[in-house]
């Protein structure tokens, strides 16, 4: 845009009961970048958490990223996603990292290239026996 605009991404789920049972809400970021990171993502334990890292590439090719998970015991784990041309990819954590059983862990994704993207977090969990009854986003910190 050529004028100041206030973006953010709202995502609901549904209750047979309440029609809505939970949601959550990110903010949108100024501009794409080729470094980000993320403070907390979790995996497993109690609450079974799920965590997602959301790439978004707004470019007319596609990027190739490398993501480092940091955590709080064990040598980090590094892994490479190809994202497509004008595509949002989802990495669902459950899966395509298996390394990381019952974690909590930082995030770090770089661009490997010159064509910026963007990243953001999302996190569900479960509570009194409901699959994914709570949840949580946000946008990546942009890094130098």
């Amino acid at each position: 845009s050529d004028q100041p605009i206030v973006s953010e991404r709202v995502m609901y789920w549904p209750d047979p009961v309440t029609a809505w049972s939970e949601a959550h809400s990110t903010l949108g970021v100024e501009s794409a970048g080729l470094h980000w990171g993320v403070a907390d993502g979790r995996k497993g334990m109690g609450p079974q958490y799920s965590t997602y890292l959301l790439l978004a590439n707004p470019n007319d090719a596609a990027v190739t990223v490398r993501v480092r998970f940091l955590r709080t015991s064990g040598a980090p784990i590094e892994k490479l996603f190809d994202v497509a041309a004008r595509r949002r990819f989802n990495i669902d954590l459950n899966t395509a990292v298996p390394e990381l059983a019952d974690e909590v862990f930082s995030s770090e994704i770089t661009v490997m290239g010159n064509l910026p993207i963007v990243v953001e977090e999302a996190l569900y969990w479960n509570a009194l026996g409901v699959q994914w009854s709570g949840g949580a986003a946000i946008p990546a910190t942009r890094l130098p």
